[in-house]
C-alpha cells in the first residue's frame, strides 16, 4: 500500500476535507483582504451544506462570470468586456419605448434595457423570445409587460424599476394562429 496515499486518505476523513479530483483542473489560491467575519459566516454555511470552500467558490465564480455585466456593471474592466461582447447591446435613456418581437429578432442579440422612463414589452413577445433576447431591464420607471409571460420570469429579468404593470392580452393569445 502506498503510505503517502493512506496518510492523505486518513487526513481527508479526519478533517472532512476533499482533495481535488484528479480529472478536474484545480488550483490552490490565496485571497488577501477578505473580511474575516464574512468569511467565517460564509464558511460555516458552506460546511453545513456539505460543500467545500473550493466547490462553493468555483460555483460562484462560474455564476458571476456568466452574468458579469449584471453583477459588476461599474467596473472599468467589465465595461471593456461588455463593449467587446458582440452578442449583447444596451438600450438606454429613453422617455418612452415600445419593443416588439420583430424589434428583438432584428437585433439577433441579447438586449439590456436601462434608464427608460416608460418601457412597453409588446404582447407578441413569446416566452422563448423574452428568455432569448432580453438580458436585463434595469433602472426604468414603468415597465409594461403582457400577461402572456410568467410573472417569475418577468421578475427575474427586472431590477430597480419603479413600477411593473402586467397588462391583459388585447389581441388574443400570440401563440394561437390568426384565423
Amino acid at each position: 500500500m502506498d503510505y503517502g496515499m493512506r496518510a492523505r486518505d486518513e487526513d481527508r476523513s479526519e478533517r472532512g476535507r476533499r482533495f481535488p479530483d484528479e480529472n478536474k483542473s484545480s488550483k490552490t489560491v490565496t485571497i488577501r483582504g477578505v473580511d474575516g467575519q464574512i468569511y467565517d459566516e460564509f464558511s460555516q454555511v458552506i460546511q453545513s451544506s456539505g460543500m467545500t470552500m473550493g466547490d462553493a467558490m468555483s460555483k460562484m465564480m462560474r455564476d458571476v462570470s456568466r452574468d458579469f455585466d449584471e453583477v459588476f456593471p461599474k467596473l472599468s474592466a467589465m465595461n471593456l468586456k461588455y463593449m467587446m461582447k458582440k452578442d449583447k447591446i444596451s438600450v438606454e435613456h429613453f422617455d418612452n419605448l415600445s419593443v416588439s418581437l420583430k424589434d428583438l429578432e432584428e437585433t439577433d442579440k441579447r438586449v439590456r434595457f436601462q434608464h427608460i422612463r416608460s418601457l412597453t414589452i409588446e404582447e407578441d413577445i413569446t416566452i422563448e423570445a423574452f428568455e432569448t433576447y432580453v438580458a436585463r431591464i434595469e433602472h426604468c420607471g414603468t415597465v409594461r409587460i403582457s400577461e402572456v409571460l410568467p410573472k417569475l420570469l418577468i421578475y427575474s429579468k427586472i431590477a430597480h424599476c419603479d413600477q411593473i404593470e402586467i397588462y391583459p392580452l388585447v389581441h388574443g393569445d400570440p401563440l394561437e394562429p390568426a384565423v
